[in-house]
This record gives structure tokens, sequence and C-alpha cells, in this order.
């Protein structure tokens, strides 16, 4: 209590003498009471809780004690520290945050070498999208990727023995087709390695495939060759295989790949996951814009030709939709 009248006498002390040397307020300097002052708080609809909404210019900060659903926007944020009363994070947009801290006596969250994982890690809850690793391997405990994997800086992914990837198409289509989100948001990736004993998955030149490889799971991003040419074992191609993400923004934008510029496919293509009509209907592009089926892939593939057979299934497949095509 004393500290705050003292505080108060301050303040209106230098108001009154602003006053008189005529002085605007916004030239007023105040005394930082908190050092947390860059944080909004509000309680939330349960007791015990409150969001923490950061966006401030510091490049380092920790979020309050009183707050529980921690909430990140700032372009200059570098590290970030949890307290222990913290039970759920969401990163609007933070491109430079390198590192993420959690207080020992967190309930729900750890963190090793600056990534964010459940307590139990079992789970991704945030990989800080400049974090300076050029390697990342998935912890044994891990059996499912999180879609808040994707750092900038990975080149190389290590996927382990019993790590499945849980994005899959709509209702209706087998498990096989497993979507590979993780993969394509890290946008610098060169190389993707698999235990052998791994059920669900192969690669052939750092290419993810099923474990038949007869399904294209996912392209390396950072890959520059131009050209490339899909193993003839392949019949369908999984959603997004061969987009790109540059960070922008929200998580889901998405835009072309940087590199390739014509794909070679085998004849017997019979599903090309992003030519479903209801996959990508009001898509976000990387510069914010919705955008319907039609004009996603005008947008996604517009700098790609497909090297097909002409009057093969795979020519079949495709024709319909617009997409470039040159016959072999």
């Amino acid at each position: 209590m004393k500290k705050i009248i003292q505080y108060s006498l301050y303040f209106l002390a230098v108001v009154i003498l602003g006053v008189v040397l005529g002085l605007g307020v916004s030239r007023l300097i105040i005394p930082k009471q908190e050092k947390n002052t860059n944080w909004q708080i509000q309680n939330g609809h349960n007791d015990g809780e409150s969001f923490g909404h950061y966006e401030g210019k510091a490049k380092k900060t920790t979020a309050p004690d009183n707050v529980t659903d921690v909430q990140l926007d700032s372009e200059i944020i570098e590290e970030l520290h949890l307290s222990k009363n913290a039970k759920s994070i969401v990163i609007y947009s933070a491109p430079n945050l390198k590192k993420i801290t959690v207080d020992d006596k967190n309930k729900h969250f750890t963190a090793i070498d600056g990534i964010l994982y459940d307590k139990d890690v079992t789970k991704i809850v945030a990989y800080p999208y400049n974090h300076p690793a050029k390697k990342y391997v998935f912890p044994d405990t891990i059996l499912f990727s999180m879609d808040m994997f994707g750092g900038k800086n990975v080149e190389e992914v290590v996927i382990h023995k019993k790590l499945e990837f849980p994005y899959r198409f709509a209702d209706g289509f087998a498990e096989e087709y497993t979507t590979t989100a993780s993969v394509r948001r890290t946008e610098n990736l060169k190389k993707i390695t698999v235990s052998e004993d791994n059920p669900y998955y192969s690669v052939i030149d750092d290419v993810l495939f099923n474990k038949d490889a007869t399904v294209l799971l996912g392209y390396p991003p950072g890959e520059t060759s131009p050209n490339y040419t899909v193993p003839s074992t392949v019949t369908k191609i999984a959603e997004g295989a061969f987009f790109d993400y540059t960070y922008y923004s929200h998580l889901n934008n998405i835009e072309p790949n940087r590199y390739l510029r014509t794909i070679d496919l085998p004849d017997n293509i019979t599903f090309f996951a992003d030519l479903r009509s209801d996959i990508y209907e009001d898509s976000i592009d990387i510069y914010g814009n919705s955008r319907s089926h039609e004009e996603m892939l005008r947008y996604m593939y517009e700098n790609i030709t497909f090297i097909v057979a002409e009057n093969s299934t795979t020519h079949k497949t495709l024709k319909e939709f617009g997409l470039n095509i040159e016959f072999k």
C-alpha cells in the first residue's frame, strides 16, 4: 500500500509539473511498476483462469504468474518463459522466436533444448520457428507428430521406428493416406531419415512415402532441384505433398514450391489429393487471401509442369483440372 501511495503521488507531481511547463502528456516519463507491462491480461470464463496476450517489443519475456492461457503475437520476441501456472499456449505470430523455457513446477509443459512439449513428452506443443537447430530428431516418446512442428532452420528430420503422423484425409479414405503438414512446415528441409523398422514410412532420395512406396507423402520443400521423377510404384499422392511453407503469420499459410518446375509422374496415378474440391476450398495463401479450390490449384501449380504418358491413367486423373501437362 505504501508503494502504491508513493507511485500515485509521484505521478500526480509529474502531471502538475507537465502542465506548468506546458509539456504534452505523451512526453511524461512514468516509472515502470511491474515487469510485464506489455502483457494484456483478462480473466477467463472459469475460476482461476486468465488469458495473457503479448504484443511487446522485448526480445525476452516471461508470462506473468497469474496467466494460465498464453497468447503470443510479436515480430520481435526471441525467448519466452512460461510460469508454473501456464497450461495452454497459442502462437499467432512469432517469426523470430528461438527458445521456449518452462518453470520446473509447471504440471502441463516440458521444454527440452528450447522446444515445448507436453509434460510427458508425447507430443510437440510449440516448435520455435527461428530455433537454431538444423537437425531435429523426434523423441522416442512421441508416437504422433504435431502440426505445431516446423522451423525455418531445420534441414533434416529423423523419424524413429514408432512415429506416425496423425493427419488424415476426409472420412471415407484409408488410414494410409496420412498427410505430412509437419514436413512441409519446415521450409528449408532437405533430408528426411526414417528408421528401417518404422512400419508406416519409407524414404527414397529423401522423399517420404508410405512403407511400400505406393503413396507419396512429402517432398522436402528445401530441395533445390527443379526436376523430380516420381517412382514407378506410386499410385497416390497425398494432400500438399509438393507444397511449400514460408512463415507469414498464421500456420495455415501455404505457398507453391519455390524450386520445382517439372514433376515426371508414373502411368498409374489414380488419386491426387490436391485435386479434390473439398480439400483446399477457401484456403489461405501466403498473402492472407482466401481462395477457391480452382484458384488455389492455379496458384500452387502455375510454375510446375507435369510430365505424363498420353491417355494413361495418370493423364485421365489430371487432365480436367487445368494443370500444365506435357506428354512423354
